[in-house]
């Protein structure tokens, strides 16, 4: 049996101990996936994208990158960053470009954690390799 006095620490830093665990829900990094967009004409910047996940290299089964907490797909005017609980095993690309053309790149396979990708557009096409 333990002191009195040592209870009501103890106790006290049990429950914190027991409260912190229970909040952190989602610790460590994710994956992510960058792509840098070189384009063929200049003033040519996109506008939106999307990513598309497959589980088949058909890229049959696509569908969007959700947002669900930190996990989320994101372009600004020449790249675009994608961060993932877990990427699927092969991907498309589908940017909306200034001038209004939407354009889907070529399946690609994921290419490790901290995937890096050079997109390029040229003559109506985009077309995605790993760096």
């Amino acid at each position: 049996m333990l002191p009195r006095n040592l209870c009501a620490p103890m106790l006290g830093a049990a429950l914190a101990l027991t409260a912190a665990g229970s909040g952190v829900a989602d610790i460590g990094p994710k994956p992510t996936m960058s792509f840098d967009v070189a384009f063929d004409r200049p003033g040519l910047t996109i506008a939106s994208g999307s990513l598309l996940m497959c589980s088949e290299a058909t890229c049959a089964d696509a569908a969007p990158l959700k947002r669900l907490g930190p996990q989320g797909f994101d372009c600004d005017a020449t790249s675009c960053f994608a961060r993932a609980y877990g990427f699927a095993a092969f991907g498309r690309l589908v940017i909306t470009l200034s001038d209004g053309r939407t354009l889907k790149s070529n399946v690609f396979a994921r290419a490790g954690f901290d995937a890096r990708y050079r997109a390029v557009v040229r003559a109506g096409a985009l077309s995605v390799h790993p760096e």
